[in-house]
């Protein structure tokens, strides 16, 4: 690693982010902070908020990227597929096996709270709005209508990420029936018909 005068602020600020990721994926958004980012680097905690105003907005600008390879994800999905049912099914899958090789980002993205009040960066929800885009553009094929297939979208992610919220914390295990997958192809062909 270089010399801290060595750093320029891009350097640093980077250094930071991909030290706070690692810390992240081995520990969770719950075992990262400034004191041991500081640590890791060779810097006082306060430098950490030259870059971020709180560790919640570090996280945040991890689950940016997150997101982004949520985002690279789906596209490589949607790309691949041979008609607009299977890229549905696609996009559903592809977003389940990022949740299950990557757990600890994933959870992070929806364990950092925020109220009503306060706003989100515009490069945060720039880069959540490119992800429903895709989703919107798929479904616009069904529906015929951008505002239904935005709903449409949004029922998607939120009944996968459903289904991948209780099959990461062993909640689908605690009723006996079908495994995970068995569970996403069954919503999958209810979704799917429904658009017809």
């Amino acid at each position: 690693m270089a010399r801290r005068s060595e750093l320029k602020r891009e350097q640093l600020e980077a250094l930071i982010i991909k030290t706070a990721e690692a810390m992240l994926v081995k520990e969770g958004a719950s075992g990262v902070s400034a004191r041991k980012i500081a640590t890791k680097i060779g810097y006082t905690p306060g430098s950490i908020y030259i870059f971020f105003s709180s560790i919640d907005e570090l996280i945040l600008r991890i689950n940016a990227n997150t997101l982004s390879e949520i985002h690279t994800a789906i596209s490589k999905a949607i790309s691949s597929s041979k008609g607009n049912k299977n890229a549905i099914e696609n996009i559903a899958h592809a977003y389940m096996d990022y949740a299950r090789r990557n757990p600890k980002r994933w959870r992070a993205i929806y364990e950092l709270s925020y109220s009503e009040n306060q706003q989100l960066p515009k490069w945060y929800s720039e880069t959540v709005e490119a992800i429903f885009k895709d989703l919107d553009e798929v479904l616009y094929r069904y529906t015929g209508c951008h505002k239904e297939a935005r709903i449409q979208s949004q029922v998607l992610w939120a009944s996968v990420h459903g289904i991948a919220s209780l099959a990461l914390t062993q909640k689908l295990s605690t009723v006996k029936g079908g495994s995970t997958s068995a569970i996403l192809d069954s919503f999958l062909a209810g979704f799917i018909a429904s658009l017809k």
